[in-house]
C-alpha cells in the first residue's frame, strides 16, 4: 500500500496501524475522537466474454471468461493530507489482498463518502469481499455525493467531473481512455503511474465536492453523536460555533431557534425547543 501526501506529492510504501473504535474510545480526550470519515474511489477491470455481436447482445454467465475485479483504489481520511493507494500491480489477476486492505479501512470508518459509491463502489466491493470469503465490515453511514447532487441540485451533469467543473473545484485527470485499463492489466508501469494519479485525483476531487455540498444534504449522518462528549455540535461537521438566525425552525408540534454553523454553513435547529405551550390536540 502507498501513502501520498496531497500537498507535497511525496509517496512512500507503508502498512498502516489503523486505529479501531476501541482505540479511539480509550483515547485520553475523555471520549471518542470524533467521526472517521473515509473518502474513497475504486477502479475495476472490465469483464471478458465470448459474444457474437458488438451491439444489442445479451451475454449469458456461461459466456463470461473473466469477471470484474478490483484493479486499484484510493482513499483518504477527511481533514488528513495523506492519500492511501493500493493496487493489483504486483498481484496479477488476484485482487484478494487489495480488497482486504480497503476492507480494513471501511471496517473502521464511521462514515463513507464516494461518488455513486453505494451502487457501484460498495456493491462491487461487497461482491469481491464475498468471493474472497471476507466477513462484512462494521456498520457505517453513507454520504453518496451523486445522490446528494441528484436530490438537491440541478447540475448540467451529475458526473463527478461535471459537478467539480461547475463549482470551479477542478476536473478529473485526462487519459487515453480504455487503453489505460488494458495497459495496466498487462503490467505497463507508465500506465500504472497514470492510473494511480487518476485514482488519487478522483478522491481529492470528491472530497472537495463533498465539503462544498454537505451543508445542503438533508440526510447527512449526525456526526455530533460520534464525539461522545455531550457538547452542542453541528450535526454535519461537528463544529461548536453557531450564528443565530432570525427565523424559527418548526416540527409538527414544536418550535426551535434556527441557527447556522459557522464552519460548514449548515442551517439547523437548536437542541431545545423554545415554545412553552405544546399543543395536545389530535385530529379525529
Amino acid at each position: 500500500m502507498k501513502l501520498k501526501n496531497a500537498k507535497s506529492g511525496k509517496t512512500v510504501e507503508f502498512m498502516p496501524h489503523i486505529p479501531t473504535r476501541t482505540d479511539r474510545a480509550l483515547a485520553d480526550s475523555g471520549g471518542m475522537l470524533g467521526p472517521r470519515i473515509l473518502v474513497f474511489d475504486i477502479e475495476t477491470t472490465p469483464m471478458l466474454s465470448w459474444h457474437w455481436r458488438c451491439f444489442k447482445e445479451n451475454i449469458s454467465p456461461v459466456q463470461i471468461v473473466k469477471f470484474t475485479r478490483v484493479l486499484c483504489w484510493a482513499a483518504k481520511w477527511l481533514d488528513n493530507d495523506c492519500v492511501m493507494f493500493d493496487s493489483t500491480q504486483r498481484d496479477g489477476e488476484d485482487d484478494k489482498r487489495c480488497c482486504k486492505t480497503l476492507w480494513k479501512l471501511c471496517n473502521d470508518a464511521d462514515i463513507l463518502v464516494a461518488h455513486n459509491g453505494r451502487a457501484f463502489d460498495m456493491g462491487t466491493l461487497r461482491a469481491r469481499w464475498l468471493a474472497h470469503y471476507q466477513e462484512p465490515p462494521a456498520p457505517s453511514r453513507w454520504v453518496d455525493t451523486l445522490r446528494v447532487a441528484r436530490g438537491r441540485f440541478k447540475f448540467p451533469s451529475n458526473r463527478l467531473d461535471g459537478i467539480a467543473r461547475y463549482l470551479g473545484l477542478g476536473s478529473k485527470l485526462g487519459h487515453e481512455g480504455f487503453q489505460l485499463w488494458l495497459d495496466c492489466m498487462t503490467g505497463d508501469k507508465a500506465a500504472w503511474r497514470t492510473m494511480e494519479e487518476y485514482n488519487i485525483n478522483d478522491v481529492l476531487l470528491d472530497e472537495e465536492v463533498y465539503l462544498k455540498i454537505r451543508a445542503w444534504d438533508s440526510q447527512h449522518p449526525n456526526v455530533s453523536l460520534l464525539y461522545g462528549d455531550g457538547q452542542d455540535r453541528c450535526v454535519v461537521c461537528g463544529g461548536r460555533n453557531f450564528k443565530a438566525l432570525n427565523q424559527k425552525a418548526y416540527t409538527a408540534a414544536s418550535e426551535f431557534d434556527a441557527r447556522r454553523c459557522v464552519t460548514c454553513k449548515t442551517v439547523m435547529r437548536s437542541r431545545k425547543r423554545t415554545d412553552r405551550r405544546a399543543s395536545h390536540a389530535t385530529i379525529a
